[in-house]
């Protein structure tokens, strides 16, 4: 005598067959969510790597610069008073006072109008013809030996400049910024070099 399988223990019924599909994607929505956000989180973490690349290129290259090069003329206001941006003047455009920050920052134009070894641009290929676009800004403030501002038309004159390097970049809906600083020593203000005390 053969006994007939129990329909329960045949298969898998329809209803349990829906709720394993479902059970399935749900899972699978989960799954392509976190890859997803994977991968945002790793072109952002590239973005920001490649603005350090750009902030750290230039701070070398302000560093082979002669204390009296053109290029490290003080910035005016309201770059000497925030010259990290702070204020956020540089990232929202729409801010009150933004285009006179963007006009006292020293750009590609003053990198360009000296000698220029470092990056030929500050953009970066991602693929499929597309590029991160980078912008780099400087600020230069200088005082004498007692710690009072230098002013553009004594260029030079001072004990020390402090260079800022901020640069920016898209991401998604907002404007990032690193900001780096070199500090330059007048060879007049330092003991037993150029004459100095």
């Amino acid at each position: 005598m053969t006994r007939k399988p129990s329909r329960r223990s045949a298969g898998f019924t329809l209803i349990e067959a829906m709720i394993a599909s479902i059970v399935f994607m749900l899972g699978m929505t989960g799954l392509l969510g976190a890859i997803i956000q994977a991968r945002t989180s790793t072109a952002a973490a590239r973005r920001h790597v490649y603005a350090v690349a750009v902030a750290t290129d230039l701070v070398a290259q302000v560093q082979l610069w002669g204390y009296d090069d053109a290029r490290l003329v003080p910035s005016g206001s309201p770059c000497a008073e925030d010259p990290t941006d702070a204020a956020g003047l540089l990232l929202d455009v729409a801010a009150p006072g933004h285009d006179a920050y963007v006009a006292c920052l020293h750009g590609e134009a003053q990198l360009r109008s000296g000698p220029w070894h470092g990056l030929p641009e500050s953009d970066f290929p991602v693929g499929a013809g597309q590029w991160d676009r980078y912008r780099r800004y400087f600020v230069v403030t200088e005082v004498d030996v007692d710690g009072r501002p230098v002013s553009a038309a004594q260029a030079h004159s001072g004990a020390r400049k402090v260079v800022w390097v901020l640069v920016t970049w898209n991401d998604g809906r907002s404007v990032r910024r690193v900001t780096s600083q070199v500090i330059k020593f007048s060879p007049l203000s330092l003991t037993g070099i150029g004459g100095g005390p």
